[in-house]
């Protein structure tokens, strides 16, 4: 092989994988695919602050048999906090119930806790806490109001899922119980809510 051949060669071998090279480079670094078109989704990624909070209906139950305490309610929930990972969250939430009570006043039974959330796939969650309780009777019969309030330990228990998904905004539907324990026994809420949740 003649000297120009050679380096005919060699120049072709150089072109190639310098083109290979760049090939390479523009992959590494090209913008990620478009998820609008058909085809599964790609979930949700979450991460930084959580932001959210709560409304539905559900009923409190106390263990002293007081009829005029338990019963259906109306429930409003909020948290804050952040993602630890993509799966994570560790949040301080406040949630309670509160109902009217026959012959005059308002019974709140409510709940401010540190609690771990997980997601166990892409739009289904599970969340538990602990933290403290708090129930008030505020009264008003006419002749006479005022309010009486009691505190104790308590201890939550939540699942939801996610029925909308845009990016940093979920919207999902929740199922939620919380124990507290005070002087006279304990109270429980069981409720129902749809949840506005920012990430």
């Amino acid at each position: 092989m003649t000297s120009g051949k050679r380096l005919s060669v060699a120049l072709g071998i150089g072109a190639i994988v310098l083109l290979g090279s760049l090939s390479t480079a523009h992959a590494q670094y090209a913008a990620p695919p478009s998820y609008s078109g058909p085809g599964p989704s790609r979930g949700m990624y979450r991460s930084g602050l959580v932001l959210g909070f709560g409304l539905g209906v559900g009923s409190i139950s106390t263990s002293d048999n007081c009829v005029r305490c338990s019963g259906a309610a109306g429930g409003l929930e909020f948290h804050i906090g952040g993602m630890l990972n993509p799966r994570m969250a560790v949040l301080f939430e406040a949630w309670g119930l509160a109902r009217d009570v026959d012959g005059g006043g308002t019974l709140t039974n409510s709940i401010g806790m540190g609690a771990l959330q997980f997601w166990v796939n892409d739009v289904f969650w599970l969340k538990g806490g602990i933290g403290f309780g708090s129930i008030r009777f505020s009264y008003d019969d006419g002749y006479y109001g005022g309010s009486d309030t009691l505190s104790g330990l308590g201890l939550a228990a939540s699942g939801g899922f996610e029925v909308l998904q845009s990016p940093g905004f979920a919207l999902d539907l929740q199922l939620r119980v919380a124990h507290m324990s005070y002087d006279f026994g304990g109270a429980t809420n069981f409720a129902f809510m749809v949840g506005f949740n920012w990430y």
